[in-house]
């Protein structure tokens, strides 16, 4: 879709959805596949874009995708999310919440051969629970 078709077609769905009376909103950020190379979505800012379409004041809004814990920080004391979640750091770091905790790096990428299928040995586990800890003293 061009831009103003995104903006348009999702404005009307947060629109909508929002009458609800939903516990929250996902907004995710544009990230271009990192296993393929094609474009998935119209790059935009998806916070700008839509978080006034959101009235209900009960209802939360996080952001996804490539959020820094520093990030996410600043935008929870800004008010302009409620909280954010970091998909692809969790499944790279297991200790993803110490790490975040003790300032450690989220520097592992993910390993998206094997993320969604099984290796060429057929394990499920490979590229899930095969990250290594951060070193802690």
């Amino acid at each position: 879709m061009e831009l103003q078709d995104t903006l348009d077609t999702y404005r009307y769905f947060i629109t909508e959805a929002d009458k609800l009376g939903l516990s929250y909103f996902t907004l995710v950020r544009y990230s271009p596949s990192e296993v393929d190379g094609k474009q998935r979505a119209i790059e935009h800012d998806v916070l700008e874009s839509y978080r006034s379409y959101v009235k209900d004041p009960e209802t939360k809004i996080f952001l996804n995708s490539d959020v820094t814990p520093e990030e996410g920080a600043k935008l929870i004391e800004e008010g302009k999310i409620d909280g954010a979640s970091f998909g692809r750091s969790w499944i790279s770091h297991p200790d993803v919440t110490k790490r975040i905790k003790f300032g450690k790096p989220l520097d592992t990428p993910v390993n998206y051969m094997n993320v969604y299928s099984p290796g060429e040995d057929g394990r499920w586990d490979v590229g899930y629970t095969d990250y290594p800890e951060a070193q802690y003293d």
